[in-house]
């Protein structure tokens, strides 16, 4: 655990939209080759930038996290899948899993949705993807309790 508070995790800006692009279409080139049928396609960026400027600008509540440029994790609400009012989307996490990078995002990203009065966290889950710690399937999905306390 103190490995993971040297790396410097920071919520994005506007401006990261370059650096955002670069390491989403990395996850989804990582995800791609564990099951996933999403393609890094110019027509699917176009829908995760959106995302990203969405909740950077606070238009809807979320998180883009950054480790430098070696890791990303987009969180937040969406009003498409309706599971809870306080369950935030977990759009993807990727990292340097050697650097302990993925874990430093996920750890912070934990801590955001618990400042900000979540109470579970929905992902999905595809092909070989085994349920992460604390995780329990609901069908094609995977859903996470946080404690609030």
């Amino acid at each position: 655990m103190a490995e993971l508070k040297r790396l410097r995790v920071r919520e994005a800006q506007s401006r990261d939209i370059g650096l955002f692009r670069k390491l989403w279409t990395e996850l989804l080139n990582a995800q791609r080759g564990q099951g996933s049928v999403t393609q890094a396609s110019e027509k699917t960026m176009v829908l995760y930038e959106a995302l990203f400027n969405t909740y950077v600008e606070n238009h809807l509540e979320g998180v883009v996290l950054f480790v430098a440029d070696k890791g990303v994790l987009m969180w937040g609400e969406n009003t498409s899948i309706e599971y809870d009012d306080k369950t935030l989307i977990a759009w993807g996490d990727f990292g340097s899993a050697v650097e302990g990078v993925k874990e430093a995002l996920i750890e912070r990203a934990e801590e955001w949705a618990i400042e900000h009065e979540y109470k579970g966290i929905l992902r999905q889950s595809f092909g070989t993807v085994v349920p992460s710690k604390g995780y329990k399937e609901i069908g094609t999905l995977l859903f996470k309790t946080l404690s609030n306390g």
